[in-house]
């Protein structure tokens, strides 16, 4: 992520008054595969009194949030209360941004059935010349269709009116993540990465620290460790985890891992200062890198980690 002081710019975000500010409502389509996903944001008028509601659901979802930590790919879960942060730079959100910018000039939503198999809505909040954007995923998708075993009714002018024939569409009072400076605060971690292809962002790590593995002649096969991973997610976060704690630039711990892993005997050769790199062995590779395996010092044993804080 680049650099950004995180508690000012959540300070200067909880000091908006959101509940006062102005809402559009957007839905969200995504259609492609992972790594090139396509996503389409059209506008849908609403009435002001929803547009009030939808204001004041994005500034109770920012309130909840009180610390913010980088989000990494392999973040541990969210305590209450704590947010994560990543560049929009690293998303797909960008291109949902662009569009949404269009403002009046984008496409809407002209029919109920235009709705159907949205994947997300957006509600972009404009309060005191700034624009704070939230997104949350719709679980299950909104399709229009009649409730059978149910007769829809509206009470106005007195009397109960039939409301059978019109779409219903639920609104979850939840917010995923919001935008704000060119940052994504995430509210709830699982969603985000189930609404934006994240998945571009590891790629490009990963490709990029294969170009230094080649460069630097850190192993002997840089091609065996892409095939391996492929695109298998669990190996994407482990490669990118690499790529940004970089310790395979720093030549007095690749010499520090070569003798440990003598000295534990963890099946890892090297041939001429190069990691031997075998299909079978890239994971392991991948976390020694990182430093991913730790011995613990109260009872010496060694243990495979996925995520650890520092803490002397």
């Amino acid at each position: 992520m680049k650099h950004v002081d995180l508690p000012p710019l959540l300070r200067d975000l909880k000091r908006l008054d959101l509940s006062r500010g102005r809402a559009t409502f957007w839905i969200i389509k995504r259609q492609g595969r992972p790594g090139s996903m396509q996503y389409t944001a059209l506008h849908v008028d609403t009435e002001p009194h929803l547009q009030t509601k939808l204001a004041k659901v994005v500034g109770e979802a920012v309130e909840q949030a009180n610390r913010l930590r980088p989000y990494d790919y392999y973040t541990a879960d969210q305590d209450e209360g704590e947010a994560l942060a990543v560049s929009t730079d690293e998303t797909d959100f960008e291109q949902i941004q662009a569009q949404v910018d269009l403002g009046s000039a984008a496409r809407s939503i002209t029919h109920p059935n235009e709705l159907n198999d949205s994947w997300a809505y957006l509600i972009d909040v404009e309060a005191s010349g700034q624009h704070v954007v939230a997104m949350h995923k719709i679980v299950g998708g909104w399709t229009v269709k009649k409730q059978g075993l149910l007769l829809r009714v509206l009470f106005r002018n007195a009397a109960l009116v039939d409301h059978e024939d019109a779409p219903v569409f639920q609104l979850e009072k939840k917010v995923d993540f919001v935008a704000f400076c060119g940052v994504l605060v995430i509210l709830d971690k699982s969603k985000f990465e189930s609404v934006l292809n994240f998945r571009a962002g590891m790629e490009q790590k990963r490709d990029e620290m294969l170009q230094d593995f080649r460069s630097m002649g850190v192993v002997t096969d840089p091609s065996v460790i892409r095939e391996a991973i492929g695109s298998k997610l669990s190996l994407l976060r482990r490669a990118a985890c690499v790529k940004k704690s970089g310790y395979y630039k720093d030549g007095q711990f690749l010499t520090e891992l070569r003798r440990v892993c003598q000295e534990y005997q963890w099946g890892i050769d090297w041939q001429d200062g190069r990691i031997v790199v075998t299909p079978e062995n890239v994971e392991t590779v991948l976390k020694l890198l990182n430093n991913d395996r730790l011995e613990s010092p109260v009872t010496e044993e060694m243990f495979d980690v996925t995520v650890k804080s520092r803490v002397a």
